[in-house]
This record gives C-alpha cells, structure tokens and sequence, in this order.
C-alpha cells in the first residue's frame, strides 16, 4: 500500500469503529461569542478541539468592561451537557496549564455562560 493512504485509511478505520480523530480549529480572528448572560463581558472562542467522540476542548477570552482579560480551558461533553474548567489565568500560557482540582465534571444550566459556551462550541 502507498505510504500516502496509510493516514487515510487510518482515520476512516477510526471513523468506521467509532473514534474521532482528534482535531484542533484555531479561529484568527477568534470568533466571538454572544453572552448575554454576562452583559459585561465579551467573549472570544479561540480555539475548538475535538478530544473524543462527542467531547470538545475550548479556548475562550474574556474583555471585562474595564478591559481586564482572562482565559479559560474548558473541556466539554457535548452529549450529556457537562462541562469542566481544566485551566484559567490572564495569559493564554497559563490557561492551557491543567488545574490541580480539574477532574470534576458540573451540569450545564440553561442560558448560563458555559451554556453558551457549549452552543458554539458543540453545534
């Protein structure tokens, strides 16, 4: 077999048994988000990949009224609307450092920031 399906054939064998491929979208310009749960705030969808079948990981930017910025990994299960912050910090560097108490998992409320957060990020 040619070298140059082997890659091919990987991913559509990972497809055919159920796998997603892991791939990453990064937005320039990043892509904003509207949050009206948060009048104050505006937000940016930087970075989407998909880490699983039917989960997500996202990169967002926040401008405070006051031009404060602050960055949040959130990791997303798309399906069963669950959501966990992974990283934050005032840099992108320091949001994509794993948070020492990430693991646990919280439920998505209607119209809540996160909530919003998974419609762009899941649909």
């Amino acid at each position: 077999m040619p070298r140059t399906l082997r890659p091919a054939l990987l991913a559509f064998s990972l497809v055919l048994l159920g796998a997603s491929p892991a791939f990453s979208e990064v937005y320039s310009p990043p892509r904003p988000l509207q949050i009206p749960a948060d009048a104050n705030g505006r937000y940016h969808l930087l970075e989407r990949e998909v880490i699983g079948r039917d989960m997500v990981r996202v990169l967002v930017r926040r401008e405070s009224a006051t031009s404060v910025v602050n960055y949040t990994m959130r990791e997303i299960d798309c399906p069963k609307d669950k959501v966990r912050l992974v990283g934050d910090g005032t840099t992108e560097e320091a949001a994509r450092q794993r948070l020492p108490n990430s693991d646990a998992w919280s439920d998505l409320f209607p119209r809540s920031i996160n909530w919003h957060v998974m419609r762009e990020a899941c649909g």
